[in-house]
């Protein structure tokens, strides 16, 4: 397959971008579904609380219109205090729907962003003032494109629902007029509540559809590019070619402490050619330790310092090859080799009475 060019947004944004773009307030939200449950609950909530309201509402009206003709206001104070007085009432008999829109509208926005506090998004920047900028954004974007259709399908269908529904319960509606007041206050509300419900059907799947839109916009704007991506990477896990740099240094230092190593040891048993692994017992170590070995190069290399340094040197393949590929540098030698290992310390030690301060093997 052909490589995409590299300016072209193929890869999906990484944890740091989304990060970055939260706190700059970019954030996938839909306003059609938080419109939804807030009037969803609205409704619900009035549903619920019908008695009550009516019940507040009525009280409030028949106190004032019963006072308004002994009632004597003789100042702004007193019409002030009046008013007041129905307000708080007024807002009594409104507190459940009130409580509940607010309740899960915040539950709602939470639910589809978390907490976000972005200053960021409210910080003052020149492209704003573009003029050309905003008008390609406002004119020529997919989400103008879409918003416009949204806005035209949900007043297309909310119009057609309410034009049906009311056509059907126009009978019910002419039927209002022959019934008392308290009958006729609760089949109203059953007429509003029928009609509210369908549009609401009708809402929320819009709501659903504008959720994934609005997910998939903001994850199609947050798309980065490959060299986005690798930039990210050397910022957060350094220059791969620094990198590879300073592990190779590290290794060369690691190579030259194990090389030195070699001068301290008893002996080193070879392949003889392929392998090189050097050896050193102390008594107060409790068992033989592994201080160096090497393949190809680098056991020539211990080969040649264990001469300069005149330490013995011992052809034993199996052995050797048994330790180089069973032993760590700088660990003791592995119990199932002990036996061997001692052997050739014995042999070692007998030729070469170098040791004097070695414990006896």
């Amino acid at each position: 397959m052909a490589e995409q060019p590299a300016g072209d947004r193929t890869e999906q944004a990484t944890p740091e971008r989304h990060r970055k773009a939260r706190e700059e307030g970019q954030v996938a939200r839909s306003a059609e579904v938080n419109s939804v449950a807030v009037l969803g609950v609205a409704f619900a909530a009035l549903i619920a609380a019908v008695g009550y309201m009516g019940d507040q509402l009525r009280a409030v009206g028949v106190h004032y219109l019963s006072e308004a003709g002994v009632r004597r206001i003789d100042s702004t104070t007193d019409a002030m205090a009046t008013l007041l007085a129905a307000g708080e009432k007024g807002m009594l008999a409104l507190a459940p729907v009130a409580l509940a829109v607010l309740f899960v509208g915040t539950g709602v926005a939470y639910a589809q962003v978390g907490w976000n506090w972005s200053p960021k998004a409210y910080s003052f920047r020149l492209e704003k003032l573009n003029p050309l900028e905003g008008l390609k954004n406002r004119f020529f974007s997919k989400t103008t494109w879409f918003e416009l259709a949204k806005n035209l399908i949900k007043v297309t269908v909310l119009g057609g629902i309410a034009f049906l529904a009311i056509q059907d319960m126009i009978p019910r509606l002419v039927g209002l007029s022959k019934l008392a007041l308290v009958e006729g206050w609760a089949e109203a509300v059953r007429i509003l509540a029928e009609l509210l419900f369908r549009m609401l059907g009708a809402l929320l799947v819009l709501a659903l559809i504008d959720f994934w839109w609005q997910r998939h916009r903001h994850a199609e704007q947050l798309k980065m590019t490959k060299d986005e991506v690798k930039r990210e990477m050397k910022d957060q896990e350094g220059d791969p070619k620094l990198k590879a740099r300073v592990r190779s240094l590290m290794l060369e230092q690691m190579k030259r402490r194990m090389l030195d190593e070699v001068k301290s040891a008893d002996v080193v048993v070879t392949n003889p050619t392929h392998y090189s692994v050097a050896l050193r017992y102390r008594a107060s170590e409790g068992a033989p330790k592994v201080v160096a070995k090497g393949q190809g190069h680098l056991a020539l290399r211990i080969r040649e310092i264990a001469r300069e340094h005149r330490v013995p040197i011992l052809e034993n393949p199996p052995l050797a090859r048994a330790l180089y590929r069973t032993a760590e540098v700088d660990s003791f030698v592995p119990i199932d080799l002990y036996e061997s290992v001692a052997q050739v310390l014995a042999a070692v030690y007998r030729a070469d009475h170098r040791r004097s301060d070695a414990a006896g093997v």
